[in-house]
Order: C-alpha cells, then structure tokens, then sequence
C-alpha cells in the first residue's frame, strides 16, 4: 500500500509533495499516516493556513470530529500532529479520488519515496491538468 499528496498554495504551485510506502494495511490506515505527515510538516515549515482534502471520508470524520477515535498504532503520533498544528488555521474536506488525479498517482506510483520542497517532473504535467482539486492547498 502506498501514499502520496502534495502540497499548493493558493495559486496552484506546488510547493511539496510526497509519497512514501505504508506497508500492509487498510487504505484509511495509509490515508490517516497522510494526514499525520502533512500536518507535521505543516507545523516543521510553519504552514499555518492549510486546506487538507483527502478522498477517505473516514480521516475527514477523525480529523473534524476529535471524539472519532485512531486506530492505536497511530494515536501517540496523530495526538501529537494535532497538538503541534493546534492554533493554526486548519480546513479538512472531502474529495473523491477522482477529483485528485496528483495525489491517486503518487500513491499508486513505487518510484522513489520522499517529501520534496518542490514539484516533482511526474507532477508537473497532472498539476496543471488538475488545478480545481489537492491533497493540501495552502491558503495565504
């Protein structure tokens, strides 16, 4: 199972993306360890306005709703992600996969895993052909 999202701002630039393997697992697994690494990122690079979209209704629920509880393997590192984000402007939606094809390709894509500061070559093209929907969209 793999993962992956990017990261624009409010122009549609990219700013980072990622992809990495989440080993054996459920998919909202991968997804929920997503949405931990986005947001620990967030607060490494003091992102403090972030709009996360993820195409898991489940990781919208346990992000919008914080009495929804983690799987427990996840929960000391998802408590710790939300406290390090916790005064900052943060928005969590729903967006079908479909409506994210930058994000369905770096998690379906087994090239090298990392979190790049800066648009990728196998992006860049998916970028502009999916300019209405993200991962994350920094909101400035």
């Amino acid at each position: 199972m793999h993962a992956g999202g990017v990261v624009r701002n409010a122009f549609n630039s990219v700013v980072a993306c990622f992809q990495f393997s989440a080993g054996a697992g459920f998919a909202f697994e991968a997804e929920l360890f997503s949405f931990i690494i986005i947001l620990e990122r967030a607060a490494a690079h003091q992102w403090y306005n972030l709009w996360i979209e993820s195409d898991s209704t489940y990781v919208v629920n346990v992000f919008n709703n914080r009495e929804v509880p983690v799987p427990w393997r996840f929960r000391s590192r998802w408590q710790a992600a939300l406290k390090g984000v916790e005064h900052y402007n943060l928005r969590c939606s729903h967006n079908y996969r479909e409506g994210n094809h930058v994000a369905d390709y770096l998690a379906s894509s087994h090239s090298q895993e990392g979190f790049w500061l800066h648009s990728i070559p196998e992006i860049a093209q998916l970028v502009s052909d999916d300019v209405h929907s993200s991962f994350v969209r920094m909101v400035r």
